[in-house]
């Protein structure tokens, strides 16, 4: 692992001081652990994140509140499930969770709540309906308005451009699912990085879209700048690995996922592109 990076404040952010600097911490902490293997190590870590930062995390807003819930709630399934819908107990975890910020956003107003808050709750959808192909299908259009909420609140919000520029990845044309504007999206994702979390991240996603677009060089240069950040990421050597065989990481996430794998079935029955 190496050591932490310095976090940088998010500029143009609608939480408190103290909301931003946990999520700050959050996503450092995702980085760190990202680099190396998942272990019951990082599992570790996110708990103690939590016991560590608890009195501040009760003094918060309930919105920010719940983004940092969603945040470990996410970051603790990665740990133990590996990709989104293995692991079946745990969809209630997501189901109440969903249900807990659906029941906020009613009282607050969709309009008072933070660009995270639309970013993660999006995110909850999408794991909720990870763990059934009926619940893809019936969820599926309610994530990307979350998503859109969070870059009308801040336009130039990298994370939210990563997570929209994904839903237009998986989603069939049929339904408004675009490869071209997922492109752009993680172009754009790169420029509007502000931290080297961030950047990490975008990066990553960009190498692959390029890859799978067949820019085989400028995947690779791209792909070069996240090492530059994370010399010893073994997730990065992975995705180097299996660009060497070439498969993109999506297409390595789809052989080791079984919704993904339904998905492409059901695609494939009904002849949707």
């Amino acid at each position: 692992m190496c050591a932490l990076l310095p976090a940088q404040m998010f500029a143009a952010s609608d939480l408190s001081q103290n909301g931003q600097e946990l999520i700050d911490k959050l996503w450092l902490l995702r980085f760190n652990t990202s680099i190396t293997s998942k272990s019951e190590e990082t599992l570790q870590l996110y708990e103690d994140f939590e016991t560590a930062n608890a009195e501040e995390i009760a003094s918060l807003p309930e919105d920010e509140q719940l983004v940092i819930e969603n945040l470990l709630i996410m970051e603790r399934y990665n740990c133990i499930g590996g990709f989104p819908g293995e692991k079946k107990e745990e969809r209630k975890t997501f189901g109440d969770q969903r249900k807990k910020i659906e029941k906020f956003v009613k009282s607050a107003g969709s309009e008072n709540i933070n660009k995270y808050l639309c970013l993660t709750y999006g995110d909850i959808i999408s794991y909720y309906m990870s763990f059934s192909l009926g619940d893809v299908i019936r969820y599926g259009l309610s994530v990307k308005p979350q998503y859109e909420k969070s870059l009308q609140k801040d336009e130039k919000f990298s994370p939210g451009m990563i997570n929209m520029g994904k839903w237009y990845y998986h989603v069939p044309g049929l339904f408004g699912g675009s490869k071209t504007k997922t492109a752009q999206l993680f172009a754009q994702a790169v420029d509007c990085a502000k931290t080297e979390p961030e950047l990490y991240f975008a990066l990553i996603d960009y190498s692959q879209i390029l890859f799978e677009q067949g820019e085989k060089e400028e995947s690779a240069r791209i792909l070069q700048r996240a090492f530059e950040i994370a010399p010893d990421s073994t997730y990065l050597q992975l995705i180097a690995d299996q660009n060497a065989q070439n498969i993109s990481l999506y297409e390595y996430n789809k052989k080791h996922t079984s919704i993904l794998q339904e998905g492409e079935k059901y695609k494939q029955k009904q002849g949707i592109e």
